[in-house]
């Protein structure tokens, strides 16, 4: 069997709505539910690549970045009849600025709790990973 790894890059966007955060899901156009990202191009940092997939899915910029550390997420799919293991490394951020979707990826994106983005999150490792979040801000805010 073919194998194939990949590396992404995203944004956890966060804000906070009175005394509660909340976390944008992007509703992609294949049908699931997750965090905005995508893959590098040619001279980009992680960083700078997880900021511009932000930007083209929903037009949000960082305001702040709340760690240098990202997290991570793995797993495992077929595409054409290679097995492709994917990691994706997630930057959280305050975010500002209005959101608008790009169509040609995107169905719509949505503020939400932790509990209600960790119900509608399609994919278990993006569920794991949101409810690391909470945690990860009381670090960062320790």
């Amino acid at each position: 069997m073919k194998r194939a790894q990949e590396h992404s890059y995203g944004i956890i966007p966060l804000r906070k709505a009175g005394d509660a955060w909340q976390v944008l899901l992007i509703h992609h156009a294949k049908g699931h539910w997750a965090f905005p990202k995508g893959h590098c191009e040619a001279g980009e940092s992680p960083l700078e690549t997880a900021q511009r997939e932000l930007f083209e899915e929903t037009h949000l910029e960082v305001a702040q970045l709340l760690s240098q550390a990202p997290l991570d997420e793995a797993y495992q799919f077929m595409r054409d009849g290679t097995l492709v293991e994917k990691k994706v490394s997630y930057f959280m951020a305050l975010v500002t600025g209005e959101v608008s979707v790009d169509h040609k990826e995107v169905v719509e994106a949505v503020w939400a709790s932790f509990t209600t983005a960790h119900d509608m999150l399609t994919f278990p490792e993006a569920q794991r990973l949101c409810s690391t979040i909470p945690n990860a801000l009381s670090l960062v805010n320790s």
